[in-house]
């Protein structure tokens, strides 16, 4: 009895030593997998560089500036003084549309901007012309040239991008306002520069991510679009740096990104499958063989390519949904093969699981409290199915 105990014993060690190389094995198998979907992922970037060259990339607007020249009495010397910018507002707002390249949509804008604001006449200087530059971070998206006013007069661009200005004696400020059509993908932002400069954005995109140095005094995000508003004073500015803030263009729901995370808890969903069927053969002294458990394990690591590439033409819950359906469906009727009754237990546990997996993709910050009480709560169910075991008899 004592020799049979004691084999018993041995053949429960073997099967776990077994298993735990069937999840080494399996483990090294989502290594092409997470290879893969960084591969897509780049071929979706190496799309957006496309869209970018043909469209244009992420804009950024710096605050004009006025600068004029001036000549010193001992050398002669010249150099380029600058007015200070004092009040600066502006006002944004964006189309939002969609670019597609093969099977990937990409997020392009098409912003109409108006700048207005005025510079303080406080230099010293003889001189009466100055010059007016204004600068984008990627001039190819302009639609149409800018249209330039200063003292509510137009001014013609000339080739240098630099526009001369005549200011008359006793004026203590310059007021100036630049019109222009500019196309953009990813994110607009805005330059520091001015004494106080306030920023209005409107936009048909719903999901915006606010950026950079400044977050927004006001915003509001509907289904249709949002709007938002900063305000930023000199004081609240770093001189020496350049800062820019604005707003990010993202899509919410990134099937790459998802996909990446999901396959993170590849080796989870491995050791709890693999779990479940080891307890059904503690506890009913059904056997499973080695073969079978390395099958199962083949159909879970398939389930995050069938996530990829679903994913890539479809919503991603829906290819979640398609893809979960597929595996567990698949692996229960193989279930059925060996135990009618295991093949129920097995389905049952893999939607639990699948849906405990996708409400951990969506709550991207609160996945560790969820995670850790789920795991908390897995652990109990296994413990609680195999109280009745005797494990020295086993």
């Amino acid at each position: 009895m004592a020799n049979e105990n004691k084999s018993e014993q041995n053949g429960v060690m073997k099967k776990l030593c077994i298993i735990f190389v069937l999840l080494l094995v399996l483990l090294i198998a989502l290594i092409p997998v997470i290879n893969i979907v960084s591969g897509r992922e780049d071929y979706k970037n190496e799309a957006v560089q496309k869209v970018a060259g043909g469209w244009a990339s992420k804009q950024t607007i710096d605050m004009p500036q006025l600068k004029t020249k001036k000549t010193f009495e001992v050398n002669k010397q010249q150099e380029y003084l600058f007015y200070t910018l004092d009040n600066c507002e502006i006002k944004a707002q964006t189309k939002n549309e969609f670019k597609k390249i093969g099977i990937f949509k990409i997020p392009v804008y098409t912003a109409e901007i108006c700048i207005k604001g005025d510079f303080l006449n406080d230099l010293n200087v003889k001189n009466n012309t100055a010059i007016l530059s204004f600068n984008v971070s990627n001039s190819r998206g302009f639609v149409s040239e800018p249209k330039f006013s200063v003292f509510g007069k137009p001014f013609k661009q000339n080739i240098d991008k630099n526009f001369e200005v005549s200011i008359p004696d006793g004026t203590n400020k310059i007021p100036f306002e630049i019109k222009f059509q500019i196309r953009g993908a990813d994110s607009l932002n805005f330059a520091t520069g001015a004494n106080h400069a306030s920023v209005e954005m409107k936009s048909n995109w719903a999901d915006p991510s606010f950026e950079g140095a400044f977050l927004p005094v006001t915003k509001n995000i509907t289904k249709d679009g949002f709007s938002a508003s900063w305000s930023i004073p000199k004081i609240a500015t770093d001189t020496n740096t350049d800062e820019q803030y604005g707003v990010s263009f993202i899509i919410p729901v990134d099937n790459y990104r998802m996909t990446q995370r999901a396959v993170k808890y590849g080796v989870l969903f491995l050791v709890l499958t693999f779990s479940a069927f080891f307890v059904f053969e503690l506890v009913t002294n059904i056997k499973v063989h080695p073969i079978q458990y390395l099958l199962i394990g083949s159909s879970l690591v398939v389930f995050y390519l069938l996530l990829l590439s679903l994913s890539e033409f479809c919503p991603f819950w829906a290819a979640y949904l398609f893809a979960t359906l597929l595996t567990v469906s698949l692996i229960a009727a193989y279930a059925f093969t060996i135990n009618k009754k295991l093949a129920i237990i097995i389905k049952l546990v893999l939607l639990a699981l699948y849906a405990y997996l996708f409400i951990l993709l969506n709550l991207e910050y609160l996945s560790l409290l969820f995670g850790s009480f789920g795991l908390f709560v897995i652990i109990s169910m296994i413990m609680y199915a195999t109280r009745k075991i005797q494990w020295y008899k086993k």
